[in-house]
């Protein structure tokens, strides 16, 4: 073979690897487009759900959820940002901070929302305006529509206003580009009862790839699922009690542990420096009719339970003592006496560390309480004076005089704080209904 030929061979070589090199990126975009796109539509959480009226359904996959919110969170940033926020402005060459946002800010709109509100840079700000102030962001509610070159979501939120300590809910609509990888941002106008009332229209535009407006896919652990639930709740039941009253607590648990919101709203007052600290230590998932639940552990081995019926949507318990799991009472029918009264101890203990003197005061003996501290008020004044941490109870020797029994308990401190050790001895009458009445040693 002569050297023409010898060259003609590797030039044509040269240009099939090419071509298989360029066909082996497409099958991989398809591929990672089409993995996406099935992660999207055939999720499987266990849960049934029905499409609305809008055409919308809710999706309960919290990577996705998340994915999404988290491109609302970048169009959230570039309205709060400052300009010296190097971040924002390595792709753009303009120095004016009010210039550089709208240029972001308009890169992210959805093109058929600018062009029907004829939006430019004299009227921008009237459709966008800033978030001067500090701010957090709690997710809602997701619905979701598929789309044969896209998907659609609307988002409900909360934007809190960390300065003056308020609360507004707002809905967006997200358009997510399969091909390109990337979203649109469509603010939501007027008055809004339900995110299931909003119609939206498929725009079938392509959206363009603004360096900022790039979406990805990515997966949430339940644990960090777990402590996302526990933090958007726990500021929400500190800084907007009323909401956390209304819309997050167990209707059946919340008229049973604290009555009306007055009751709640004292017990959070009284208790915020603790509950500002409270972290997820350990957890339990299980599946409950058309729900799914989160058994919740913190630092202080306080229960917490989560009603979850789509992501981002839960009831919430704030202990397993007020309404009895039913595991509890199955142990309990099944145990003898002198167990019954480890149970019920553990209970009551519960109650001190969950700083719910209200109830543990209830068990108390009617002369018991009226002779030592006359009030719950002086009850709950003398358990934050002597029992100011939170306990580990180990139970030592117990006896019984006709249907009284003596228990010997010795409690520790959780945190490891400290090495004190408290003894006592807790005496105790059995009732009816999982019911009992108690007294205790009064430290002087």
């Amino acid at each position: 073979m002569n050297s023409n030929n010898i060259k003609k061979l590797i030039i044509l070589v040269s240009i099939l690897i090419v071509i298989i090199i360029i066909m082996s990126i497409i099958v991989k975009k398809s591929s990672v487009e089409d993995n996406i796109q099935e992660e999207i539509e055939q999720f499987d959480s266990g849960l049934q759900y029905e499409e609305n009226d809008n055409g919308f359904q809710i999706l309960n996959d919290p990577n996705v959820f998340f994915s999404v919110m988290e491109s609302l969170d970048t169009y959230f940033e570039i309205l709060e940002f400052d300009i010296e926020n190097m971040e924002y402005i390595n792709h753009y060459e303009i120095e004016d901070e009010d210039s550089l946002k709208q240029v972001i800010l308009q890169n992210m709109l959805d093109k058929t929302y600018v062009m029907e509100n004829n939006i430019n840079e004299n009227n921008f700000y009237e459709y966008i305006p800033l978030m001067n102030y500090g701010y957090k962001v709690i997710p809602i509610e997701l619905r979701v529509r598929y789309e044969a070159d896209g998907t659609i979501y609307i988002a409900s939120v909360y934007i809190e206003n960390m300065e003056v300590n308020q609360l507004e809910k707002k809905y967006y609509i997200i358009r997510i580009d399969q091909d390109n990888f990337t979203f649109s941002i469509e603010p939501v106008k007027g008055n809004i009862e339900s995110i299931d009332d909003i119609q939206v229209v498929d725009t079938n535009l392509k959206i363009e790839n603004h360096i900022y407006n790039k979406f990805s896919i990515k997966t949430i652990s339940t644990e960090e699922l777990i402590r996302k639930y526990m933090s958007y709740f726990m500021n929400i039941l500190i800084n907007h009690t009323e909401i956390a009253y209304e819309n997050y607590l167990d209707d059946e648990y919340k008229k049973k542990r604290f009555g009306e919101l007055g009751e709640l709203m004292e017990f959070v007052n009284n208790n915020k420096e603790e509950l500002n600290e409270i972290v997820p230590s350990q957890y339990l998932v299980e599946f409950d009719d058309n729900s799914k639940k989160y058994v919740i552990l913190d630092q202080f081995q306080n229960t917490y339970e989560f009603y979850e019926t789509e992501t981002m949507v839960y009831k919430v318990r704030l202990d397993n003592y007020t309404i009895m799991p039913d595991n509890f009472k199955e142990t309990y029918d099944s145990s003898n006496e002198q167990y019954k009264v480890r149970m019920n101890i553990d209970k009551w203990i519960d109650m001190i560390n969950n700083r719910d003197y209200h109830t543990a005061y209830k068990y108390l003996d009617e002369t018991f309480r009226n002779n030592n501290f006359g009030s719950e008020e002086n009850f709950e004044q003398y358990m934050r004076e002597h029992f100011p941490l939170h306990y580990q109870l180990q139970v030592g020797e117990i006896t019984q005089t006709n249907q009284i029994y003596t228990q010997y308990i010795i409690l520790t401190d959780i945190t490891g704080e400290t090495d004190e050790k408290i003894e006592n001895t807790i005496i105790m009458q059995l009732q009816d209904d999982y019911n009992f009445v108690m007294s205790f040693e009064v430290i002087e």
